[in-house]
């Protein structure tokens, strides 16, 4: 009898993880599909989008602000999103999340259409400003999930991320291929294409996923949250240096993957085809890491030495590029950075779900979300400011920044191995 009330409680189970993992998947799909499309439209001006006596400077200024505008709007709404979920509940939060997404693309490929950069702009904020799918889903996760399952749960559902990034430049490149553009197919066709995945996953949602968290009415609604939140969490003695380091790592990683698709074109002369390619090679070695590497590795390894196993190679793999300028070296070390990367982000955000109480896990993951939002802002327009002076300077920016993000990684775990080996002493003591 018990065996038979447990089975219907597995199967919602795993339609609920299926849910929150297309929720996830159709948000960076339509997130990496901009990348082999815009690339190419802005820098190479592939269409009538400018001038043709634009100066390619103005070009880049342009190219980093569309790139900029998703993860800055994302800084803004996503807190507020989140701290929302922690008052009614995952599920509607979800369902706003998805509607956005879908009118967003929409917006965008009519832009695209139209050769428009203010309608472009318009759709990837409305995008951005309600993207946050990927921190509300990993509440849910956390809420579903107990102290030893966290980690691995999380790795599953970040992995969602990464397919999403796997399919949308597919979509991006095959269908804006110089075969393939005609009457019929446009840089435009992409982005309606992929408008019908946010459209599936929200009657998925509706129909099927069950609630996770019931919500708090108590707690009050800021829109403003973001910094407020990011100021709380930085008062927090537990939070503070793992949220710095956060913020340093994920500048400094994505002052690398922004630029990728740009250096590419410029050092090896890549079309969006390639392109497409490029971003689907790494997003696969990178779902492999999610999936299959860190779960093996933080079973057998504690967090602290996890964190430094992913953050130290990165500063190096980037100046290996930088330095030798070869395509196969090129691919190698994209390959080994798309392994790295992830474990940081997984191991950093579990120990502040760890440190942090269940109530206000929605609130953490937003404050985690508005710092991986910000980073991806900022990093496309320094990006679009420094390329101008020096192809890879860019690279060698990043370089400097994840070193530093290094150094601080051996401080914070130095610190942790002094204090579990306080707590040891202190437990043979009272013994």
């Amino acid at each position: 009898m018990q065996e038979a009330t447990n089975k219907p409680e597995g199967n919602r189970s795993k339609i609920a993880v299926l849910s929150l993992f297309l929720t996830i998947f159709v948000d960076a799909a339509g997130l990496a599909l901009i990348f082999p499309i815009l690339t190419p439209l802005f820098i190479n001006n592939s269409t009538d989008l400018f001038n043709a006596a634009t100066p390619i400077e103005v070009r880049y200024y342009v190219y980093g602000l569309v790139l900029a505008m998703y993860p800055l709007m994302m800084f803004l709404g996503s807190p507020f999103l989140g701290a929302l979920s922690d008052k009614y509940g995952r599920k509607p939060t979800l369902l706003v999340c998805l509607l956005g997404n879908l009118f967003g693309l929409i917006i965008t490929g009519a832009g695209v259409s139209l050769n428009s950069i203010s309608i472009i702009l318009l759709g990837r904020i409305i995008c951005g400003i309600t993207a946050a799918s990927l921190p509300i889903a990993q509440a849910a996760i956390i809420d579903m999930s107990t102290e030893q399952t966290k980690s691995r749960n999380i790795s599953i559902i970040t992995a969602a991320n990464a397919v999403g990034f796997s399919i949308g430049p597919v979509i991006g490149g095959v269908f804006s291929t110089d075969i393939l553009l005609s009457h019929v197919f446009s840089y435009a066709t992409p982005f309606y294409i992929t408008a019908v995945l946010p459209l599936l996953t929200f009657l998925l949602i509706v129909f099927s996923f069950k609630e996770t968290y019931p919500g708090n009415r108590s707690i009050k609604l800021n829109l403003f949250s973001a910094m407020v939140n990011i100021y709380y969490a930085f008062k927090i003695h537990q939070t503070r240096l793992p949220i710095f380091i956060l913020g340093i790592f994920l500048i400094g990683y994505y002052m690398f993957f922004n630029y990728l698709s740009a250096y590419s074109l410029q050092v090896f002369q890549f079309d969006s085809l390639m392109e497409s390619v490029l971003l689907t090679y790494f997003s696969v070695f990178f779902a492999i890491s999610l999936l299959l590497i860190i779960p093996a590795v933080t079973k057998r390894v504690s967090l602290r030495k996890s964190l430094l196993l992913g953050i130290i190679p990165q500063p190096i793999l980037i100046a290996m590029i930088i330095c030798f300028e070869n395509i196969w070296v090129f691919w190698s070390c994209v390959a080994l950075m798309a392994i790295v990367v992830p474990s940081v982000y997984v191991v950093i955000l579990s120990i502040l779900s760890n440190e942090t109480e269940r109530e206000f896990q929605g609130r953490i993951m937003g404050v985690s979300s508005s710092i991986n939002s910000l980073a991806w802002g900022i990093a496309p327009l320094m990006s679009a400011f420094l390329q101008p002076i020096l192809t890879v300077l860019p690279f060698m920016v990043a370089v400097v920044i994840l070193t530093t993000g290094s150094l601080l990684s051996i401080k914070y775990s130095n610190g942790v191995g002094l204090r579990e080996q306080e707590d040891n002493e202190l437990c043979s003591v009272a013994e």
